[in-house]
């Protein structure tokens, strides 16, 4: 019993630490956090306390008019076009306000790419770890690409009303079931950048699914 409230009182420390530097806003996306760029903070920010992520509908307003009001395709909620960039933008909005911005910089370190996918029909997502085999002369390298279901996107939401469950959330509109679609996608990133491997299926990916975006389904 003392071993096991001894570790509760260390991680709640840890927590209590990484609150004070890492607390979320939207003003943190412009440059507010302190730089923290290793696997280790990344794993202490998707593990810690749900409390932390009690004003992510805001962020998430934030980052959908953010995405709207820079595409140069999006014309609505209800979206007819998008392109990769989009998907880029929302990404990136997420990852600054989220996740400290940790995730997308240590992706690109060894190679991140955005697809748009009209050929997808059983998922709204997909995120992908590939590794290439090293040579005499060259070392072994990784690369990572998160891509989106436009023809899932564009078959939903045709009639006004339209609704369609999305992670176990009620979305209204084609930018709202984006949204999920890049939350589940981006904690399958942050799985692979800390632990290599990510399963939807499991209780780990759940547990942060669920305490940072609220999600209750994870299929």
């Amino acid at each position: 019993m003392r071993n096991r409230q001894g570790r509760m009182q260390r991680e709640a420390s840890a927590v209590r630490r990484l609150r004070t530097e890492l607390e979320p806003s939207w003003s943190a996306a412009t440059g507010g956090l302190p730089h923290l760029d290793t696997p280790s903070h990344l794993a202490l920010l998707l593990c810690s306390y749900p409390d932390r992520w009690r004003g992510r509908q805001e962020w998430q307003q934030t980052i959908a008019r953010s995405v709207l009001e820079h595409s140069s395709v999006m014309d609505g909620e209800n979206f007819r076009k998008i392109s990769r960039q989009d998907l880029e933008r929302m990404a990136a909005a997420y990852a600054q306000v989220f996740f400290a911005g940790l995730c997308l910089p240590l992706a690109r370190a060894h190679g991140m790419s955005f697809r748009l996918s009209s050929r997808m029909s059983r998922a709204g997502g997909k995120t992908t770890r590939q590794t290439f085999r090293g040579t005499s002369t060259r070392a072994p390298t990784v690369r990572y690409e998160i891509a989106l279901s436009t023809s899932l996107l564009f078959q939903s939401f045709r009639k006004p009303g339209d609704r369609t469950r999305v992670c176990g959330l009620w979305c209204h509109n084609r930018l709202a079931a984006m949204q999920r679609i890049v939350e589940h996608e981006l904690i399958h990133l942050c799985e692979m950048l800390v632990w290599i491997h990510s399963d939807c299926a499991a209780s780990r990916f759940q547990s942060i699914a669920h305490h940072m975006f609220g999600h209750t389904e994870h299929r």
